[in-house]
């Protein structure tokens, strides 16, 4: 018998996500309706109230999602190219501030990913999640993604409208 691969550990109990939205808007204005402040909050409330995010958005970079309660998921940006891609590796969840890597339910995230990708056509992008998440929340997530990609093309669209009425 050879020796397990870690990776064959880590990933028995994780399943794959993936939802892609068309957006009629270019690439800039999607991501920024993605990570702009602002424009996160207004998104993120399809996964929980007064989510925020806390980032440099630089390669290497922390990335923090958290709540009102100071409690959420703590990353790292594995990948930055802006207008096309950004990668984030979960590293803990966050407990009222406190990082937790080690228990039970940290270490069903610990090491799962989140891609956003966007593909710039002539008149819209394509923005594509993907995730690998816990086997229990991939339903839940399924659904929160869905309301949350309706929300990212409102914003983003918006934008459009909003420069094209002020050139």
């Amino acid at each position: 018998k050879g020796v397990l691969m870690p990776e064959a550990i880590t990933n028995q109990h994780r399943e794959y996500l993936e939802r892609s939205i068309d957006i009629k808007a270019p690439a800039e204005h999607v991501w920024k309706a993605l990570f702009k402040r602002k424009n996160f909050a207004r998104w993120s409330k399809a996964f929980s109230e007064n989510a925020r995010v806390e980032s440099q958005w630089k390669l290497g970079g922390n990335i923090r999602f958290v709540d009102s309660d100071n409690s959420g998921i703590l990353g790292t940006i594995k990948a930055c190219e802006p207008f096309e891609e950004l990668s984030i590796r979960f590293d803990a969840l966050v407990n009222n501030g406190k990082e937790d890597s080690t228990s039970d339910k940290a270490q069903r995230w610990v090491g799962c990913h989140e891609n956003f990708f966007l593909v710039e056509g002539q008149t819209e992008t394509i923005l594509t999640v993907e995730e690998d998440v816990p086997q229990d929340r991939l339903q839940s997530l399924n659904s929160k993604w869905d309301k949350a990609l309706r929300e990212i093309k409102e914003i983003a669209e918006e934008m459009v409208a909003t420069s094209q009425a002020h050139p």
